[in-house]
């Protein structure tokens, strides 16, 4: 690639040899420096482009991708969220399977329960 790898640096700091030698002239400052001397125009605008008789681009076919959905989410933009107000709901009570009553579970029921729904049962 031009750049000498990590061993190959270690190698030449043992021998103590310069290791701007090693590296190749396309990275060198002076080389991008005399890349980018000479001045150069800008496009034009879009507003300034030639109007041509062919549609505009189009967006690429949808894909569904295979397999499970990523769980990454984006990260949202500052002040995104900020117009966005939490649901408030009515919390939703219990019903009692025993005496149908609301606010309590079957367990906990007041009503006792009838003879013989209690899983066990006496022999006699």
């Amino acid at each position: 690639m031009g750049i000498p790898c990590l061993h190959a640096l270690a190698c030449i700091q043992t021998r103590r040899l310069n290791y701007e030698d090693f590296v190749h002239p396309a990275y060198h400052v002076q080389t991008y420096a005399k890349s980018y001397a000479p001045p150069f125009r800008g496009m034009p605008g879009q507003t300034q482009w030639e109007v041509t008789p062919y549609p505009g681009p189009l967006p690429p076919p949808y894909r569904k991708i295979p397999g499970r959905p990523s769980t990454h989410k984006r990260k949202k933009a500052a002040g995104e969220d900020e117009d966005k107000q939490p649901v408030k709901r009515a919390k939703r009570q219990n019903r009692c399977s025993r005496c149908g009553a609301l606010g309590h579970y079957k367990p906990k029921c007041p009503m006792p329960p009838p003879p013989g729904a209690t899983g066990t049962q006496l022999i006699v």
